[in-house]
């Protein structure tokens, strides 16, 4: 499988103009999601995986520039939205096979790897990949245009990173009051992008610190296992598959009452993430 380039790499160096930088990152990501787009066929997992977490960089790196055109933020960042979504069931029926697999007990036998989902699932094949290489070059000349065409600084996104955070805040605490799986979802894109964000400035911007930069992470690995639960629970619930009823009813209780714990973990660490 094709390797990542050097985190480094995909950082701001305080050195350089930020607007040449955020261009390299940018074609870099570019590059990297269109290696993994050419391993879909092969393997899937990994190289969705891959693939989706550099949209997910891409359109945090968008959102630096959204303040200052708001417009060309929103057009570029709904092409990454779709590019990312046209992989959603491929990697949530790989979500919920490994999600159901921990929670099956001994006495209930493996999880079934012909389960019935309710829904078609569209796996990776040459046309998609050809699709998503296409979409990935309009992209880069957007992409391109979007940054050569703002004034960047230290203090434009010092600003638009503190207001990433804000805004993380402002959505724990309607989780925290709700305890809807959809603001968990929110909640955990918001931390996601702020972590992307502040990963991208690390060197430049250094009174954003590691320590935030760690709780980030850690509140959305946490989030993540929230709604990888979330797509099991919803998979058991339409599937048609002859899945035993009473492991299926087992298995939603579990991630039920596993969820519930995994809440009150996020909004404990999630304390800190505007202090």
């Amino acid at each position: 499988m094709t390797g990542r380039a050097p985190a480094h790499e995909y950082r701001i160096s305080p050195s350089a103009e930020i607007a040449s930088e955020l261009v390299r990152i940018a074609r870099a990501e570019i590059a990297f999601a269109k290696a993994m787009a050419g391993e879909f066929v092969i393997d899937p997992v990994e190289p969705i995986h891959q693939f989706r977490k550099s949209i997910k960089r891409l359109r945090a790196l968008v959102r630096l520039g959204r303040e200052e055109d708001a417009a060309a933020a929103r057009s570029i960042d709904r092409m990454l939205r779709d590019v990312g979504r046209s992989l959603g069931d491929a990697r949530d029926a790989e979500v919920v096979k490994r999600t159901a697999s921990k929670l099956c007990s001994p006495g209930e036998g493996e999880f079934p790897t012909d389960f019935d989902f309710g829904q078609p699932v569209n796996l990776p094949d040459q046309r998609l990949i050809q699709t998503v290489t296409d979409s990935l070059e309009e992209v880069r000349v957007e992409l391109d245009q979007f940054i050569a065409g703002i004034e960047w600084s230290d203090e434009q996104i010092r600003a638009a990173i503190e207001q990433e955070i804000e805004n993380a805040v402002r959505d724990m605490q309607r989780f925290s009051k709700s305890g809807h799986d959809e603001e968990a979802h929110d909640w955990r894109k918001r931390v996601q992008r702020c972590a992307n964000q502040l990963r991208l400035v690390a060197a430049m911007v250094p009174v954003l610190s590691a320590d935030q930069l760690e709780n980030l992470n850690h509140v959305a690995e946490i989030l993540g296992d929230y709604n990888d639960l979330t797509i099991l629970r919803h998979a058991l619930q339409r599937s048609r598959s002859e899945f035993h009823k009473k492991s299926n009813t087992s298995l939603r209780k579990k991630a039920k009452k596993h969820q519930s714990h995994l809440r009150k973990l996020a909004l404990e660490s999630g304390k800190s993430i505007g202090a």
